[in-house]
């Protein structure tokens, strides 16, 4: 397996050729939230708000609808036969063109866990965005997620012999954490 880290380190352009296989979903979820930090920050400027106010209104609107999306996406891979994990003789196991045996579904794994996701976040937060709590529980939720399934993966791309997914899911879900912390005492 190609190690990814030393690839596209040397290969920065290549990180851009979406058409090659797409981004990953921490890297669409951190350029998103690049992006809504600078329209804050411009927006900030123009109606005189606090950026970081304006920040945390949007990234809940989107947290909450986040999960869904990534859902719906997650669907995608079944038809690509792109997101199965290690082989398993459970009843549900999928069968991979060109592979022996049947191979857990994490694709179904994952689009279930986000519409939990999607629904948690939509009844705790729907009509009380804003503040980072929306924002606070996607990370927090999508963390775990992403650490329960990441064992499951085959040829995971590592860092110092750790799974860069379960690494940057622990950091969403300390940052997360302390966003539902900060949100809770706003709300309190």
């Amino acid at each position: 397996m190609i190690h990814l880290w030393e690839y596209y380190s040397s290969n920065l352009t290549a990180i851009w050729r979406i058409w090659e296989g797409g981004l990953a979903i921490w890297g669409a979820v951190i350029g998103g939230m690049i992006g809504i930090m600078l329209f804050s920050r411009k927006k900030a400027r123009d109606v005189e708000e606090r950026a970081v106010e304006i920040f945390l209104t949007l990234a809940d609107v989107l947290a909450i609808v986040m999960p869904l999306a990534q859902s719906v996406g997650r669907m995608g891979n079944f038809f690509n036969e792109e997101l199965y994990g290690r082989e398993t003789d459970l009843p549900w196991g999928i069968v991979i063109s060109g592979r022996e045996g049947g191979y857990h579904p994490l694709f179904a794994y994952e689009a279930i866990l986000n519409l939990a996701l999607f629904v948690i976040l939509l009844t705790l937060f729907g009509k009380k965005s804003g503040r980072g709590g929306a924002l606070g529980g996607y990370l927090f939720g999508y963390g775990v997620i992403r650490i329960l399934l990441e064992p499951l993966r085959e040829g995971v791309w590592t860092y110092q012999g750790l799974p860069v997914a379960i690494i940057v899911g622990v950091f969403s879900i300390i940052i997360g954490g302390l966003l539902l912390i900060r949100h809770r005492k706003w709300v309190w």
